[in-house]
């Protein structure tokens, strides 16, 4: 039954596709990489991936905002990354940078720069006419998404069928082709009751049940509006790609007319129907502001446009705001109506100043504060105590780095390859927990001889190199708070057992001994 079973797994991977799946997404980049950089492709998987499982997982609440608040909570507390309420004091206003076409306009009202972090405030007003083409009043339901649903349900019932004529068959087969398997198959009789005394049936009617879910959630799933900024802006060339050698790169924001890719966060907050308030937020460090406190923003070539409002996402930041108008492909995909975009012919530019802030910070360098475990040292590089959050910059390093490491393992087990922080708990003097944002822009392998390469913050080596260090900068935005200090405890995520617990084969939480700061 060896050559049947191999016989028949690849007649059942012959058949229609599994919607929406990785395989996919992933099948969809790899096939047009040939015209377009394989980086550019790997965002739309994310964005692909990302709209998957926001059609499988469970949804949040709709607030209702007026204001700038939501019930009586400043707008930026409900999204994740908490801000006192002195944000409202502290943010400098913005003139003539407005875009209108009729009742519709966009318009850059604010910003605000603290240590580590950049955010734009929008005011968008829509008329009727846009309000209809941003589909703002209807759903994601479509009658070809309906349709799709039928052909993936009735696939999954003759799927589960085709394996019962199979466990039923008693022949062998040796060089049949797949069409012979399904011809001589397909001639063997499954009753009703067969098929709900199968093995199979519950993975059916598990199958149905998630499109009976996707279909019902479609149904009550509306879009939301999107600035897409900086969108189709080349910034340079990325060399260290062994796959991909020369690869264009896209910058997400000018900073004195320099480009530069930086992460960068989206939320939109509801007024009424035709009045939002965007929200954009950029990681903007020293790395890239190289000490300057004042500086001019350039956003180019920037759009207005309409996403899905998955119920998942629906109080979540959306990243990287520079590819919203670039998924036209993924809606037919998701059998969804066509993206609409509505060009807004401004260059959004605007000088910020961190000066507003600053004067009221209390900033500690190089506080001299450290942890370790094994190869992994975090150290705090900076401190700021603004009025609104305390920020605090951490230096994240690896030493000992080798590219001979196999599954990210070494034969020594203390050392660790490429680790990464998977979270900062952060807890005041009381032992309270309090909200914390953690960003980095991109990591930095530090050779033997002192060359330094710097990676996009998802990006690893994929070349020769031994003695080197692993190196990422972390911006830390924490909950204000007036204790005394406060505890920042690193969880790393690690490969090798700790302390004689057994090799479990997969990447481990563990937490490193915690940084304490004194506030005051």
């Amino acid at each position: 039954m060896d050559v049947l079973d191999k016989k028949i797994k690849s007649a059942l991977s012959k058949e229609i596709e599994e919607p929406y799946t990785y395989e996919r997404a992933i099948k969809r980049a790899l096939y047009k990489k040939s015209k377009n950089n394989i980086k550019y492709y790997i965002k739309r998987v994310i964005i692909i991936i990302i709209s998957i499982l926001s059609t499988l997982i469970g949804s949040f609440g709709v607030y209702a905002a007026t204001g700038g608040k939501i019930e009586g909570i400043p707008v930026l507390d409900w999204l994740g990354n908490k801000f006192s309420e002195q944000y409202e004091e502290y943010k400098q206003p913005v003139e003539n940078q407005v875009v209108a076409f009729g009742e519709t306009s966009v318009e850059l009202t604010s910003t605000m720069c603290n240590e580590g972090i950049t955010i734009l405030e929008f005011d968008v007003k829509l008329s009727k006419e846009d309000y209809n083409n941003l589909r703002l009043g209807k759903t994601a339901y479509t009658e070809e998404f309906y349709n799709k649903t039928k052909e993936y349900k009735e696939y999954a019932k003759q799927k589960m069928i085709k394996r019962i004529q199979a466990d039923k068959y008693e022949g062998h087969f040796s060089n049949e082709s797949d069409n012979e398997i399904n011809a001589i198959l397909s001639k063997i009789e499954v009753t009703e009751e067969e098929i709900k005394n199968s093995k199979y049936y519950q993975e059916y009617l598990k199958m149905t049940k998630l499109y009976d879910q996707q279909l019902e959630e479609r149904k009550t799933t509306g879009f939301k509006i999107g600035l897409a900024l900086n969108t189709k802006q080349k910034g340079g060339i990325y060399n260290y790609d062994k796959f991909n050698p020369n690869t264009e790169w896209y910058a997400s924001i000018y900073i004195d007319n320099e480009p530069y890719y930086v992460r960068n966060w989206q939320q939109v907050q509801k007024i009424n129907d035709y009045e939002y308030k965007i929200y954009t937020m950029y990681a903007l460090s020293d790395l890239e502001l190289k000490g300057k406190e004042n500086f001019k923003i350039t956003l180019k070539d920037n759009k207005l446009v309409n996403m899905v409002a998955w119920k998942s996402l629906e109080n979540n930041w959306r990243n990287d705001c520079q590819w919203f108008a670039e998924d036209r492909d993924n809606q037919k995909d998701m059998c969804l109506p066509e993206k609409y975009i509505k060009d807004l012919n401004l260059n959004f530019e605007v000088n910020v100043s961190k000066d507003t802030v600053l004067k009221d910070s209390k900033v500690i360098d190089k506080p001299k504060i450290e942890s370790k475990f094994r190869n992994i040292t975090q150290t705090v590089e900076k401190v700021v105590i603004s009025p609104m959050q305390t920020i605090v910059r951490i230096n994240h390093s690896a030493s000992n780095q080798s590219s001979n490491a196999f599954e990210n393992k070494y034969d020594n087990p203390n050392i660790e390859h490429l680790p990464i922080t998977k979270e900062y708990k952060v807890y005041d003097a009381n032992g309270k927990e309090l909200s914390c944002f953690s960003t980095s822009n991109k990591n930095t392998l530090i050779y033997s001889d002192g060359t330094r390469e710097d990676y996009d913050y998802h990006d690893i080596p994929n070349k020769k190199y031994s003695n080197a260090i692993w190196e990422n900068i972390k911006y830390l935005l924490i909950e204000k708070t007036d204790t005394e200090y406060i505890k920042i405890v690193p969880v790393e995520t690690i490969h090798n057992p700790v302390d004689g617990a057994e090799n479990i084969g997969r990447e481990i939480s563990y937490e490193m001994e915690p940084l304490i700061i004194n506030l005051k």
